[in-house]
């Protein structure tokens, strides 16, 4: 009879205690992020336990098309025959670039600026906002563009889109296949650059942790006598340098991508420092052009397949970008690459590849459960299957994880049409 007493008067005790614990993470926003990391970190742990996986799982490329020589030239993009629009050809008339520049980076807040959890696309765009004279936080942004907190991946155009929206009559550009001299050409007409590049984290989230994973940073100098870009990070904090080398190894992953925010007034020396490449068409061609190169050269660059096949899907060669994914994917990809990019899975839906796509949506999912992009393209996979039930449950997911995500809106309407 005692031991009843004691096992139900703990009971009672665990469950005032549960209570309290509830009302107080309701009303401590703080420690209701780091319960809810906590809580995220521990079920990743569990699913990579549970169902351990490598890598992206390969998928059997096709021979190459088109080729001359061992030489691959997917879709017609001749290496040579682009050499006219390779990178480096703009604003070559321009005086020589200065030794150093350093614009004025605005004031890090060291309570507001350090990126809160899945918060570094918002709180590195909040960075480059403020040097426009704009006056919100991290958090101003994160509310519009990623309602949850738990959403792990802000694309460039969901950034860019806010951009739009501030009222300072201010609009942004992002484009890929940039290079140093762009950079320094950029920060030297007083452009800061956002950049995304890949980032290694400091511990494993679940067992065989490959500790890959992706950062936005804020460029605003850089200095050539000792190689080095200035920058702003929200991870590390402000006026951080890093090495010129080391930012061409890290950027190359996400196809050299930068993002450039700007007043009416800098569009022209914007575009005239772009060049060829402010024409997204022309862009994509030289990215192109650039990674066939590369991958001519070493046969076995992952990232250099992958840029390839990010390109080739931008110039509308649907067969072109898939094969590339997939040569990408023999040679070994990051575990979360499909976190952040999800061109594969376009290539895959726009090739009617459905196992492939239900291949790499699961793949995807299983590592971010609550990705909205995996869940969309879950959802396409089901619709090209004709399994209809499956696909709004999916594009439903898809909401819940992010509230009006326009792609998995656009899922839904082609459901309901008859």
């Amino acid at each position: 009879m005692k031991r009843f007493r004691i096992l139900t008067g703990g009971i009672l005790v665990a469950g005032i205690l549960l209570v309290l614990g509830f009302f107080i993470w309701q009303s401590d926003p703080a420690l209701k992020s780091v319960l809810a990391w906590r809580m995220d970190e521990a079920s990743a742990f569990v699913r990579g336990g549970l169902s351990p996986r490598g890598g992206i799982p390969p998928m059997e490329a096709a021979e190459p098309r088109g080729s001359q020589g061992g030489l691959f030239q997917p879709g017609g993009v001749n290496a040579d025959a682009g050499s006219k629009v390779s990178p480096g050809t703009s604003f070559t008339d321009a005086p020589p670039l200065p030794q150093q520049v350093v614009l004025t980076p605005p004031e890090f807040d060291l309570k507001r600026d350090f990126q809160d959890w899945n918060n570094c696309g918002p709180a590195t765009l909040a960075l480059a906002l403020r040097m426009y004279g704009w006056k919100g936080d991290q958090y101003d942004i994160a509310r519009v563009i990623k309602p949850l907190q738990t959403d792990k991946n802000v694309s460039p155009e969901e950034m860019a889109d806010f951009v739009e929206l501030t009222g300072l009559g201010l609009s942004s550009v992002v484009r890929v296949n940039g290079d140093a001299r762009t950079l320094q050409q950029l920060l030297a007409a007083g452009l800061p650059v956002i950049v995304e590049q890949s980032f290694k984290l400091e511990k494993g989230f679940w067992p065989g942790d490959d500790l890959w994973s992706a950062h936005y940073l804020l460029i605003t100098g850089y200095d050539l006598t000792k190689q080095e870009w200035i920058t702003q990070d929200s991870y590390y904090g402000p006026n951080q340098r890093i090495s010129m080398d080391l930012m061409e190894q890290t950027w190359k992953p996400f196809n050299r991508l930068l993002m450039v925010v700007h007043t009416r007034g800098q569009e022209k020396i914007l575009q005239s420092i772009l060049g060829d490449d402010w024409q997204v068409e022309t862009n994509f061609l030289n990215a192109a052009v650039r990674s066939t190169r590369e991958v001519q050269s070493n046969p076995k660059d992952a990232f250099a397949w992958f840029n390839l096949g990010n390109s080739l899907l931008g110039l509308g060669d649907d067969a072109g970008a898939a094969e590339a994914y997939a040569r990408a994917r023999q040679m070994g990809l990051p575990q979360r690459m499909l976190r952040y990019e999800f061109g594969p899975l376009e290539a895959a839906f726009k090739t009617g590849n459905v196992d492939d796509l239900f291949l790499l949506a699961n793949y995807a999912l299983n590592r971010t459960p609550d990705s909205e992009e995996a869940l969309t393209w879950k959802g396409w996979a089901f619709v090209l299957s004709r399994q209809s039930d499956h696909a709004r449950k999916s594009f439903e997911l898809a909401l819940e994880a992010h509230p009006d995500y326009p792609p998995a809106l656009d899922g839904l309407a082609t459901l309901q049409k008859p």
